[in-house]
C-alpha cells in the first residue's frame, strides 16, 4: 500500500464487509492492454463506429444523459465493460453546472449521493472512472467519499489522471479497492495518424510492463485509428483486454458474493520473488488489493508534472466541448 490519506483522521472509512481469506490467482503473463472509451452518453454518430469494433473495449458512460441507460445496454451486449464516467470538479470552475458535477465543497453525504445517483443511471457498470477532476480528485476528503461510495457499490476504480496531483489511485489502493489508472491519453490531438502513434506507445507500454490502461474519446479518428491498428497491435504480441479482465474473481464471505482482486505477474522478478510477492498480498484481509506499477503515466502525465494548474483548466476544456471542434490541447479531461 502506498501513501498516507491527508487528514486521516477527519476522513470516515467505507463501510466494508470483513471477508475470509482468499487466495490470489495471478493473471495471465502475457502483454494486455485496455482501451477505455470515454464520453459516451450523447447521441453520436461515432459511438455507432466503436460498437462495431471487433475487439474488447472499456466504455466510460457519462450519468444522467439521454443515451446513458441505452448505451451501457448496447455497450454490454457488444461484449464490452461499461464504467461510469464520474464528473468531478476541475480548475477554474469550468462546467461546475453539468449535471451530476461532484464538487469541492458539498459535504460528505452529498458527495455520496451523487455517487450513488450516478452508479444508478447507469445499468451494469463494473467501476467508475473520472470525468475532468483536475481539482476535486487532488482533494483527500474528496476522494475517500467517493471512493468509499464506490466500494461499497462493489465497483473498480480507474483513475483518469486528467492531472499528476490526483491522489485518486493512491487513496483506493490504501483502501484495497481494486483500482488502474490510465497510462495515456491516445486522442489528445483528433487526428488519425497521431491516435495511431499514441496506440502503438501504448502498446509498447504493455509490452515493457505486462498491462497498461489507455483512454480515448468518442470521435471518428479514435474509431478509425483503433480499427486500423487492430492487426499491428496482435503482431506485437499484445492482447487487447477489457478493464475487468486485469481481476480476478474470488469467491469470499461477508456482503458480496464476488470480488475483484487485482494480481500482476511482473516481467522483470524471477518465480519466487513474484510467489513471494502474490503470498504477501494474499495475506490482505480486504477484498480488493491494488498491485499496479508505481511508475508515472507514460509521456504525456510525465510532461503534465511541470505544468501550472491553468493549463489543466484548458486541458479539461478542451476535451469536454462538444464533438463540434476538434480537441487540440491535451486532452487530459475525461
Amino acid at each position: 500500500m502506498t501513501g498516507e490519506v491527508e487528514c486521516e483522521e477527519d476522513l470516515d472509512s467505507p463501510s466494508v464487509p470483513d471477508p475470509q481469506r482468499a487466495a490470489v490467482v495471478p493473471y495471465a503473463s502475457e502483454p494486455s492492454l485496455a482501451l477505455v472509451i470515454d464520453d459516451w452518453g450523447y447521441d453520436w454518430e461515432a459511438a455507432e463506429a466503436f460498437l462495431q469494433i471487433p475487439a474488447p473495449l472499456t466504455v466510460a458512460i457519462l450519468p444522467h444523459l439521454r443515451g446513458s441507460a441505452e448505451y451501457a445496454e448496447r455497450a454490454r451486449e457488444a461484449g464490452f465493460d461499461v464504467l461510469v464516467h464520474l464528473p468531478l470538479e476541475p480548475l477554474g470552475g469550468y462546467r461546475v453546472d453539468e449535471a451530476g458535477m461532484i464538487t469541492t465543497t458539498m459535504s460528505d453525504n452529498e458527495i455520496r449521493s451523487e455517487v450513488e445517483a450516478a452508479i444508478a443511471a447507469v445499468p451494469g457498470a463494473i467501476g467508475v472512472n473520472n470525468h475532468m477532476g483536475s481539482k476535486a480528485t487532488a482533494d483527500s476528503r474528496v476522494m475517500q467519499t467517493v471512493l468509499g461510495a464506490v466500494w461499497d457499490a462493489g465497483l473498480i476504480f480507474l483513475d483518469s489522471r486528467t492531472t499528476p496531483d490526483s491522489r485518486g489511485y493512491e487513496i483506493a489502493s490504501d483502501m484495497g479497492l481494486a483500482a488502474l489508472r490510465n497510462r495515456i491519453f491516445i486522442d489528445d490531438v483528433d487526428d488519425v495518424t497521431v491516435v495511431k502513434e499514441r496506440l502503438l506507445t501504448a502498446a509498447r507500454t504493455a509490452q515493457k510492463e505486462g498491462f497498461a490502461v489507455a483512454i480515448g474519446h468518442v470521435r471518428p479518428a479514435t474509431a478509425e485509428a483503433i480499427i486500423g491498428l487492430l492487426p499491428a497491435i496482435e503482431e506485437m504480441g499484445v492482447r487487447l483486454v477489457r478493464v475487468s479482465e486485469f481481476f480476478e474473481r474470488i469467491e469470499v464471505a461477508g456482503a458480496y458474493p464476488w470480488v475483484s482482486r487485482s494480481v500482476q505477474v511482473v516481467a522483470s522478478e524471477s518465480e519466487d520473488e513474484n510467489d513471494q510477492r502474490l503470498a504477501h498480498e494474499a495475506s490482505d484481509v480486504w477484498p480488493y488489493v491494488s498491485s499496479l506499477s508505481e511508475s508515472e503515466p507514460v509521456e504525456k502525465i510525465e510532461e503534465q508534472s511541470t505544468e501550472e494548474p491553468q493549463e489543466s483548466v484548458a486541458r479539461e476544456r478542451n476535451g469536454d466541448d462538444d464533438q463540434q471542434s476538434s480537441c487540440s490541447a491535451t486532452e487530459e479531461a475525461t
